[in-house]
């Protein structure tokens, strides 16, 4: 649905919307008009939505055009319904609002404190007649909005549903059953950076490599590889966990191999298909779920079709395999071909173009016949939703157990797995404040739990199958080098672990691994790459995660 936004007001250089349209960290620029009148159309699904207008990219204004507010938080926004109830009812017919399964019906609404609650949820039949009225409760109030909260079984002849004492008939959600395999419900993942591991104890050496005692940064190897992963599983499979999530094995230049030279290859430094193969086998063996990095949005330009594109330009047979601009195509001139921003070396691929999708489609189709069980899309909102949808759709005709995580950074972890068609995905939004309340200290964290409870309403019904919780990441500072307290991490952790969706902990945090150097940007997060310390037998870190996984199980 298409929705228009328009400022008019004091003249200025420039506005844009910014909000839930995904993802706060989105701009969404208005268009000049006229002086001083800004307009612009934005395409949104049916949801609920807080945002505000940006003047001259600095100044945060309320939209005058928008007199519903939301003052639940410690930032005033406007709300927006997109395809629902009109305000002070918030409602809206998708997955943060309502989901039928197993014939029952679980409703998230809000309603203004000042506003009459709606008694009763009304399910009527084909000719308008109640066949159903069950209670609404109120969950609790925050700020100026009552929490709603609906679950109620759901009639056979019911079609639609009616608030009562509020106009607006929806028709009733198609019921939904948890396709996610079962073996991802409240997975606990253990993610390894593949450089930053071991070396398998018969693999040749790396000569790129570097000791282990350097800093690191983006050009420094340690030579970690997949034998060297497989000789230690015994060890992660003792910590508890289900799966193990691993960067990129593609054939690539740099150690973190998100910028893939050969996509069909792994690269033979990490042992080559022989140690894939050999990796899986003993996964299975050890009770271990694999989850591979599908990072297929960008390849780096030595990739052969690249090659192809700079030697042949105009001629070349691999055109549609990359966003071109102009030619001629030179990497001197990186306005003439679209890169991953800031990174002219990283050609984006073409992800709507067929023979770029089958090529993944083959990529895929072999990882699922080796036997793996997972795939990461890495930065799914570079890529077009369609391509993602077709993509799993095809994993899982070869596996119907494998499960689809998105990594993305959007707001709204439902907006994700419905636009991209994945069964969970990364939860930015519980990250930052999570990250925040744990740096700022105990009060920070009570009113952290607080503002959660409200977040999770948000997310709605669903949202303990279809969020990856964690507190840091290959993209991130871990926690560690950012409070200089392990008390605090192991006090997130177990926050995290006592709830019930799935948890990511990033290699090293069991044994304190920390580069003390905290940055900001997640391309800058290289000191805290830093190589996997020895395994101990046993330590008292170690001891408390495994502790709170047991507890978890």
């Amino acid at each position: 649905m298409q929705i228009i936004f328009e400022y008019n007001g004091a003249p200025c250089t420039a506005v844009a919307v910014q909000g839930e349209f995904s993802s706060w960290k989105i701009s969404h620029p208005l268009a000049k008009y006229k002086e001083g009148v800004y307009r612009g159309v934005i395409d949104l699904h049916p949801g609920i939505y807080q945002y505000k207008l940006l003047r001259n990219r600095q100044e945060w204004l309320l939209d005058p055009g928008n007199s519903w507010i939301d003052r639940t938080g410690e930032c005033i926004n406007n709300t927006l319904v997109v395809g629902g109830s009109t305000p002070p009812l918030y409602f809206a017919p998708c997955r943060r609002c309502w989901v039928s399964r197993d014939n029952h019906l679980w409703v998230h609404a809000e309603v203004e404190t000042d506003a009459p609650v709606p008694e009763q949820l009304i399910l009527r039949n084909e000719n308008g007649i109640s066949v159903a009225a069950c209670p609404v409760e109120v969950l609790y109030t925050v700020g100026n909005r009552n929490l709603l909260k609906y679950n109620g079984h759901v009639p056979f002849s019911a079609v639609t549903a009616q608030f009562s004492g509020y106009p607006g008939r929806w028709t009733l959600p198609e019921p939904t059953d948890a396709d996610a395999p079962a073996w991802l419900k409240g997975a606990v993942f253990y993610s390894i950076f593949v450089d930053r591991w071991f070396r398998g104890f018969h693999s040749p050496a790396d000569l790129r490599a570097s000791s282990r005692d350097q800093p690191s940064h983006a050009e420094m190897f340690y030579g970690g590889d997949l034998p060297g992963i497989t000789e230690s599983l015994q060890w992660i499979a003792d910590l508890g966990v289900d799966a193990l999530m691993l960067t990129p094995l593609y054939r690539s230049e740099s150690p973190h191999r998100y910028d893939a030279v050969d996509f069909q290859c792994v690269d033979p430094r990490l042992g080559g298909e022989k140690a894939l193969a050999k990796l899986i086998r003993a996964c299975k063996q050890s009770g271990l779920r694999l989850v591979l990095d599908a990072a297929f949005t960008h390849c780096h330009c030595q990739h052969a079709a690249f090659q192809d594109v700079i030697r042949n330009q105009e001629r070349s047979a691999f055109q549609d395999w990359f966003i071109l601009k102009h030619f001629p195509v030179t990497l001197s001139d990186p306005d003439s071909y679209q890169c991953y921003p800031d990174h002219p070396e990283l050609p984006m691929l073409n992800l709507s173009s067929p023979r770029v999708i089958e090529h993944f489609e083959q990529l895929v189709s072999h990882w699922m016949e080796l036997g793996v069980d997972g795939l990461r899309f890495d930065a799914v909102e570079y890529g077009p939703p369609d391509t993602w949808l077709r993509l799993g759709r095809y994993a899982r005709r070869h596996n119907p157990e494998v499960a689809l995580i998105a990594e993305c950074i959007f707001d709204s972890t439902a907006y994700a797995v419905d636009t991209f068609g994945v069964h969970c995905a990364t939860d930015y939004a519980r990250h930052d404040l999570l990250i925040k309340a744990v740096i700022e200290g105990n009060d920070a964290f009570e009113r952290f739990l607080s503002t959660e409870q409200l977040l999770s309403h948000r997310l709605g019904p669903c949202r303990e199958e279809i969020a990856l919780q964690f507190i840091d990441s290959h993209d991130t500072n871990r926690l560690l080098t950012l409070t200089q307290d392990e008390s605090k991490v192991h006090k997130a952790l177990a926050h995290l672990l006592s709830r019930n969706e799935c948890v990511l902990i990033y290699y090293g945090t069991e044994l304190g691994l920390s580069s003390g150097c905290a940055v900001t940007g997640m391309d800058l997060a290289w000191p805290d790459r830093l190589p996997m310390p020895p395994l101990p037998q046993e330590s008292e870190s170690v001891s408390r995660i495994r502790n709170l996984i047991r507890q978890r199980q």
